[in-house]
C-alpha cells in the first residue's frame, strides 16, 4: 500500500502517462481532481503545468495560456522555462 505522499506523486505520473499516450480528456479530469485536493502540494506547479499541456492537446488554448502564467507567475527553473517557451 503506497504512502500518501507516493499516492500523490503516482497520481501526477498516471496524468502524465495519459498526455503521452494521447488521452489529454482524461488527463485534465485527473489533474482538476488531483490540483482541487493538493493545494498545497510541493509538486502542485508541476500539477499546473500539465494541466495547461492537456488543455493545448484540446485546442484551448486560452484555458491553457491561463495555467502557463500561474506557472510563470508562481514558478522558477526548468518548469518556468517550459511555460515561457509554451506561451510563444
Amino acid at each position: 500500500e503506497p504512502s500518501e505522499l507516493e499516492s500523490t506523486v503516482l497520481e501526477l505520473r498516471n496524468a502524465r502517462q495519459s498526455l503521452i499516450e494521447g488521452r489529454p480528456a482524461e488527463a485534465r479530469e485527473m489533474l482538476k481532481d488531483w490540483l482541487k485536493a493538493n493545494e498545497g502540494h510541493e509538486r502542485r506547479l508541476e500539477g499546473v503545468f500539465l494541466l495547461g499541456e492537456s488543455l493545448f492537446d484540446l485546442k484551448d488554448y486560452f484555458a491553457a495560456y491561463e495555467q502557463y502564467e500561474i506557472v510563470i507567475a508562481d514558478g522558477s527553473g526548468e518548469l518556468y522555462r517550459k511555460a515561457l517557451t509554451r506561451e510563444m
